[in-house]
């Protein structure tokens, strides 16, 4: 039989958390020292690896499943927004500024008289 990579990785995550769960649950259960510590992560082991592929498989199908949603889901928003940019909208009518025309010579100011000579 093959075994997925998730597989196996749900197993080797499942097996170090039984194991450290277990001792934990060993050591308060048997009170014996050493003994219930690794009773407990023997038997916690063993639990925590076959859980931990079951739900490294589930997890991994529910993940596609969210990345397949997803994709569908922006797909449909991309498809609306090209919808959106066909419609013509119209646009609002510009109003230009008159440009304002130069100062005739007739109206202009006189000059200014030039310097006075010295003599």
């Amino acid at each position: 039989m093959k075994v997925s990579k998730v597989e196996e990785t749900g197993k080797t995550a499942g097996t170090l958390v039984g194991v450290l769960s277990g001792a934990e649950v060993g050591t308060a259960a048997i009170p014996i020292p050493i003994v219930g510590t690794l009773l407990g992560a023997l038997v916690g082991g063993m639990l925590g690896g076959s859980v931990g592929r079951w739900l490294g498989v589930i997890a991994a199908k529910g993940s596609s499943a969210i990345v397949d949603t997803s994709a569908v889901a922006l797909a449909r928003v991309a498809d609306y927004g090209a919808k959106r940019a066909e419609i013509n909208v119209p646009q609002p009518p510009r109003t230009e500024a008159p440009i304002p025309s130069a100062p005739s010579s007739s109206t202009a100011p006189p000059a200014p008289p030039g310097p006075k000579s010295k003599s």
